[in-house]
């Protein structure tokens, strides 16, 4: 009778968590005591000591109160049991959930990279590509507006941020996915920890992680009254602020169980590269970012997280520096390449159009957890579910030539073109709109201390709709003025007839693409460790995934689209769109298999080793298929073909080691990939002469590579109060078979098998050092601090943007040293700082817009020069 009592009352609070869950769930779519003679030392390296006293395991609550208190302590100059200056100087356990359940960094067989508050904070990290420096083999390129994100790990990716193509990087806040481009340039708002997953993680983390996963945990609300103030000002007029407050509700029945949480951040600078001819400033910051959570302990064993977020960004877009590539282009002439070479300053456009950017999004997503009692021989057991709905909406004009010819114009506003000749379809429109919602549900436990396991499943909703429009202006002979598709023209060539001059009459497009996904999977994972020292891991992944298109095109000018099965051009249609409506059910297994031997301790005596595991991973990802509707230029029906998705087997080895009393640990991994059915995208010119040639956008499995490469990071502590980072990253990425359908000068096939992949570097590498000092500053006792000096060097080798025939696609490797210099007082509560980047001043391109096939011109967008400035912080 008992034992059904407590079953009865285990079964409610089940049902508790899942009435929350759907309550709060969003709607579906429609060291020894410090001496006395020194300034107590910064509570980072007090609480990063404290936290390696901790075993992994106990209720969140119980951890943090039992840190908070040792750390207060040894901050007042109080006696804590345990930790010793040594154990300051020592290096912390990291706690990662690189496979959804708690596990120290250097237990885990995965290469991770797992980032901190204290790291993030003293490398000066405020937007998530920021971090591409101290972290191996990634990489981070903006698209064109700058608006977009395409995020690399080992060189795997995606070639576009288009509506059409999903990610080949997963970026998951607080386990929740978040699966569109636009806007993943977060803002670092309030972050406990970013963890950079390395490799396919299909199996725990599902479709669009074939290159890695990047996870971001936001700092939850916790039972005191505190809050963070931070402010960085620097040259470009640049303002960067951080407010955050955490506000326990002690109100009757809630007291102790309810805390809220909320942070504002805004980053604003003027633009860094001058437009000559419109007098403005454009590559410029203009962001404001919410984040509010609820933590609900109702229960004991019971942890529900609810988060909350909106953030709005509006810019003037990124400015481009336009480079002639190809002056044989078809749809080329020598106006726009005089156009384009108008600019000696890759920091200077003469471009014509009234570029911006912008965009909004919104979100919210809870996450209930439930700690259940043991089930006979299953222990640990913990229910947790997440739910989240999303939600963007973004707008951009941009000017693709970089020039003031006004070649070709996109937007996501509405149609190009003339208002009066479209009156149906002005400039100003509505935006685009995208709209997600996803729910995972997992259960974790054990059986007996052998056997861990995790399974689940994940179900995915998404719908978007983009607007987008292209403007193309014709191109004359050398001194003929640009002529526009909606002044007369004739219906066949040689369409006008301007002395001396043959023309191309311009041409608009516009695409109303909508797209409708659906995806379920269900997961299963378990780890055997038949013995203390050994571990064997095995999991699957079933998922369906579903790809919805409807698609209208409409176009004017006689400069029409071809389609490219026939090689006949496509009559304009006007006010009579050409579309479609296409779905497609593709299906797929991820398995993954890791073996991970942990040397026993005994076998460290008289050796300088503390811990040492090797392991070696087979993992499978897959980034999923879709149809190809993309950004800019034209296309036929017909040519919206269906493409499959990418597949990427992972083998790795790797090796963990912590040394000399934990004062140094080292992680290395070696891998290697077999990339197959790789998506491509071909800008293909098509038509008899070029009088009657138009651009072709095509997407195709088209390719197969091999990767391989090197990972090695480590830090260290040599002695109290330095730290030294390093990491190095090498990458092999290669075709093996990969016919192109276009060379970047003319329309012939090019054999691309044997060359490197584009856009991605073949070396990078890091080093910091910081020290940490007292300084006694003859003045009251709360101005006593510890000054910390910090310097970095980053190194990141050439990267070729196009193909090998195009040189002036072509980067060249380059250095980057970044300094901060800050002082630590009021017992670690307030920070002054000075800081400066790329104090080398060196410009680079990180990322092209290539048209040198149709146009012969490149648009090249160049990082940020030197920046520096001051910085104060305080905590309450």
């Amino acid at each position: 009778m008992k034992q059904s009592i407590f079953v009865l009352s285990q079964g409610y609070r089940l049902l508790a968590v899942l009435f929350v869950s759907m309550l709060l769930a969003p709607p579906v779519l429609a060291q020894d005591e410090a001496p006395n003679t020194a300034p107590a030392a910064p509570s980072e390296y007090l609480t990063e000591a404290v936290e390696g006293e901790n075993e992994v395991g106990g209720t969140d609550a119980q951890q943090v109160d039992s840190q908070e208190v040792q750390a207060d302590e040894a901050l007042a100059g109080e006696d804590v049991p345990g930790v010793t200056r040594f154990k300051q100087q020592q290096i912390e356990e990291i706690v990662v959930q690189a496979r959804k359940r708690a596990e120290l960094l250097e237990d885990t067989p995965v290469s991770v990279t797992a980032l901190g508050e204290n790291t993030l904070r003293e490398a000066g990290i405020t937007r998530l590509d920021q971090i591409q420096e101290l972290v191996p083999n990634l990489q981070f390129q903006s698209g064109l507006g700058g608006q977009d994100v395409q995020i690399y790990i080992r060189g795997v990716g995606t070639d576009r941020a288009d509506l059409a193509f999903d990610p080949g990087v997963g970026v998951y806040v607080d386990g929740v996915f978040l699966p569109r481009a636009q806007g993943n340039f977060l803002d670092v708002l309030d972050v406990e920890q970013i963890e950079v997953l390395r490799g396919p993680q299909g199996t725990l983390f599902g479709k669009n992680t074939i290159g890695g996963a990047i996870n971001i945990t936001t700092v939850k609300p916790g039972p005191e009254l505190e809050g963070f103030a931070m402010v960085k000002a620097g040259n470009y007029n640049s303002v960067v602020a951080r407010a955050s407050i955490n506000i326990p509700i002690d109100i009757g029945w809630f007291e102790d169980k309810l805390f809220s949480r909320f942070t504002v951040g805004s980053n604003n600078r003027k633009g860094y590269v001058y437009n000559a001819l419109r007098d403005e400033h454009w590559s410029d910051a203009n962001s404001i970012t919410f984040l509010g959570s609820l933590r609900f302990l109702p229960w004991d064993d019971i942890t529900i997280d609810l988060s909350g977020t909106y953030s709005s960004e509006h810019t003037s877009a990124a400015g481009g520096y336009c480079v002639v590539a190809n002056e044989g282009a078809a749809l080329g002439s020598p106006q726009l390449f005089n156009a384009c070479n108008e600019s000696k300053d890759p920091y200077v456009t003469y471009a014509d159009t009234n570029q911006m950017q912008a965009i909004e999004s919104f979100g919210t997503w809870v996450t209930a957890a439930w700690d259940a009692p043991d089930f006979g021989f299953l222990e640990d057991n913990q229910l947790k579910i997440l739910t989240s709905w999303r939600k963007q909406r973004p707008r951009r004009r941009s000017d693709v030539d970089n020039t003031r010819v006004p070649v070709i114009n996109l937007q996501s506003l509405g149609a190009a073109g003339n208002p009066q000749a479209m009156p149906s379809f002005a400039m100003n429109g509505a935006p685009g709109l995208a709209q997600q919602i996803s729910t995972e549900v997992q259960w974790s436990g054990g059986i007996t201390d052998k056997f861990n396991y995790i399974a689940g499943y994940f179900v995915f909703l998404e719908q978007a709709t983009e607007r987008l429009s292209t403007q193309v202006q014709a191109q004359l002979g050398p001194n003929g003025p640009p002529y526009p598709y909606d002044q007369g023209v004739n219906p066949s060539p040689p369409y006008c007839s301007l002395p001396g001059a043959s023309c191309l009459p311009g041409r608009a497009t516009r695409k109303n693409t909508n797209i409708d996904n659906w995806t379920w999977a269900m997961f299963a994972q378990g780890t055997w460790d038949p013995t203390d020292w050994l571990a064997i891991t095995g999991g699957i992944r079933y998922t369906e995934d579903k790809k919805g298109l409807s698609y209208k095109e409409w176009s004017w000018g006689a400069l029409a689209p071809y389609d490219i099965n026939a090689n006949t051009p496509i009559p304009d249609t006007g006010n009579n769109p050409q579309g479609l409506s296409k779905r497609k059910l593709f299906k797929s297994w991820t398995p993954m298999a890791t073996i991970a031997a942990t040397m026993p301790e005994e076998y460290f005596d008289d050796t300088p080793l503390d811990h040492l595991m090797g392991y070696f991973t087979y993992s499978q990802g897959f980034k999923g298929g879709g149809f190809g509707v993309l950004t800019g230029g034209a296309q036929a029906a017909d040519d919206v073909r269906a493409f499959k998705p990418e597949y990427l087997d992972n083998f790795e080895i790797g090796l963990k080691t912590v040394a000399f009393d934990q004062l140094l640990t080292a992680n290395i991994s070696i891998f290697v990939g077999l990339y197959q059915d790789i998506q491509v995208v071909s800008n293909k010119a098509e038509g008899v002469d070029t009088e009657e040639v138009s651009i072709v956008t095509i997407v195709n499995n088209a390719a197969s590579a091999t990767t391989r490469g090197i990972e090695f990071e480590l830090v260290a502590r040599p002695i109290e109060g330095l730290i030294l980072m390093s990491n190095l990253g090498f990458l092999d990425a290669v075709y093996n078979n990969f016919q192109d359908t276009e060379s970047g000068f003319d329309a012939s096939n090019i054999n691309r098998s044997g060359q490197r992949f584009k856009g991605v570097p073949r070396f990078n590498s890091f080093l910091a050092a910081q020290y940490s000092m007292p300084l006694d500053v003859n003045g009251p006792q709360w101005l006593q601090g510890w000054v910390t000096p910090r310097i970095e060097w980053a190194y990141t080798s050439a990267i070729n943007f196009v193909g090998p025939e195009v040189p002036q696609a072509r980067q060249s490797g380059w250095n980057a040293i970044n300094a901060r210099l800050s002082y630590s007082f009021m017992n670690d509560d307030a920070e002054v700082g000075l800081w400066a980047k790329n104090l080398l001043n060196i410009g680079t391109a990180q990322w092209m817009s290539p048209i040198v096939n149709s146009f012969g011109v490149l648009g090249k967008y160049y990082t940020i020069k030197r920046t520096f400035g001051a910085e104060l912080s305080y905590r309450f």
